[in-house]
């Protein structure tokens, strides 16, 4: 274990888990992580998992970054003895959106092969061997995470009970992604114009990045957003047009093509969000819950707006009513 991995460990958030290691893809000669975090305290039988995808825009982070790590999701792991499951991925500009679609994909079926199962059984003694009830999956992620979780959830809506999201970004040929202007992301100052196409520029043929812990590759990831630059690095390589609705969710959930899991899905986001506007999530759900798209029942799609930046919910816990009524369903659905 890297020293800088071991540091991310030993951080007290994680304190009430134990961390197995192993790698879900080998992508040339990279190996990418995934993270397993097995609540201390197991009650018996098969348990739920949660599939939990982290922040960065896409650009950065770390599956064990723990400023990123919502503490409401450790609690409700820990309190239903559920498994998480929390790969990394490649990141953008090195990699393109349909890199990190592939990546997600192929932990997909690698926790739903023997790799799974045998890195746990290789962690664990025959007397507290860990069995995972694959048939109650919940997906999670905060903003970039949480596009994924909602992408997976998309893609795989008969597999996966229940679906959660924070600050998801969404609405992503919105021209806070796609238009130069000046925005006040975060109250941080303007980057130099050539901040992005200097690093594109040295990206070296092949090069793989799938972990980035802050404040690396900060000033990129604001760069990106202030240039607009971020829907084209996303959309880079996707020549066909199936391709790049694949990268989009509000694309995906036109045309009555939409389908998410019978649980539904919970959406929580800030309303003062300069990283990511909240009117993303807005505007996802009222499409998911346009009469038009007949196979949602907008009783399936919860969005809960909150006062508060990006990471609104940094301090959140589960007795906190608002997200306490917001995971009800989700989470019942998702245990049952």
């Amino acid at each position: 274990m890297s020293d800088s991995l071991a540091t991310l460990v030993e951080d007290k958030k994680f304190s009430n888990f134990t961390i197995i290691h192993g790698y879900y893809k080998k992508v040339g000669d990279y190996d990418i992580r995934v993270d397993v975090l097995v609540p201390k305290k197991l009650s018996d039988g098969k348990r739920p998992v949660i599939t939990r995808f982290h922040g960065g825009c896409l650009v950065l982070g770390d599956s064990l970054f723990p400023d990123w790590f919502a503490g409401w999701l450790l609690d409700l792991a820990y309190k239903h003895s559920a498994i998480i499951v929390s790969p990394n991925y490649r990141l953008l500009p090195e990699a393109t959106g349909l890199d990190i679609l592939d990546d997600v994909e192929d932990f997909w079926g690698w926790l739903h092969s023997s790799a799974f199962t045998d890195l746990l059984s290789k962690h664990c003694q025959p007397s507290n061997a860990i069995e995972v009830d694959l048939d109650r999956i919940l997906t999670a992620g905060e903003s970039a995470g949480g596009y994924l979780s909602i992408q997976l959830a998309l893609s795989h809506p008969d597999e996966i009970r229940s679906a959660t999201a924070s600050y998801p970004m969404l609405d992503i040929e919105a021209p806070h992604f796609s238009a130069k202007y000046e925005k006040n992301i975060l109250g941080t100052p303007q980057f130099p114009d050539n901040t992005v196409t200097d690093h594109v520029a040295k990206i070296e043929p092949g090069a793989v990045l799938t972990s980035a812990t802050p404040p690396d590759r900060i000033p990129l990831m604001f760069a990106i957003l202030q240039q607009g630059k971020f829907l084209e690095l996303l959309q880079r390589g996707a020549t066909s047009e199936a391709d790049r609705k694949k990268l989009l969710p509000l694309k995906r959930i036109e045309n009555n093509e939409a389908k998410l899991p019978p649980g539904g899905l919970f959406i929580n986001h800030g309303t003062q969000d300069s990283v990511v506007p909240a009117d993303g999530s807005e505007k996802f759900v009222r499409g998911i819950r346009d009469p038009m798209q007949g196979r949602v029942a907008a009783g399936n799609v919860t969005l809960s707006l909150q006062a508060g930046e990006h990471g609104h919910d940094a301090e959140a816990n589960l007795d906190d009513e608002w997200l306490r009524d917001g995971l009800m369903g989700v989470v019942d659905f998702w245990l049952g």
